[in-house]
C-alpha cells in the first residue's frame, strides 16, 4: 500500500464480506492501520464495505456483523474512519 501511495495511487480497499466477519478482531484492526498509514502519508483512503452475499441489514438493533447501521456506526467510531470515505457495495448474489 505504501509503494502505490508513493507511486500517486488513492487507494480503495474493499472489505469483502464484511457481513460475515469478525468486526473486533479482524475489520476495527485492520481499519486501524490504514487510518494510521492514511494520517503518515497525507492520502486519503477509502474503505468501501461490500456485502456480497445480501446478509446485511439495515437495522441499528441487529447485531454486528448483519447490521449496517453498526458497522458504519463502528468504523467510524472505533476506527477512526471518517464517513466520506466510506462506500456502500451490497448485492445478493444468492437471492
Amino acid at each position: 500500500m505504501r509503494a502505490a501511495i508513493h507511486e500517486g495511487i488513492r487507494p480503495r480497499c474493499h472489505f469483502e464480506d464484511i457481513t460475515r466477519a469478525d468486526f473486533y478482531g479482524f475489520v476495527v484492526p485492520f481499519a486501524l492501520e490504514l487510518m494510521k498509514l492514511r494520517q503518515e502519508s497525507g492520502v486519503d483512503i477509502k474503505i468501501r464495505l461490500c456485502d456480497t452475499l445480501g446478509y446485511g441489514v439495515p437495522w441499528p438493533q441487529a447485531a454486528l456483523p448483519r447490521s449496517v447501521p453498526k458497522l458504519v456506526t463502528g468504523l467510524i467510531q472505533e476506527a477512526g474512519v471518517p464517513g466520506e470515505l466510506l462506500e456502500w457495495h451490497g448485492h445478493n448474489d444468492f437471492h
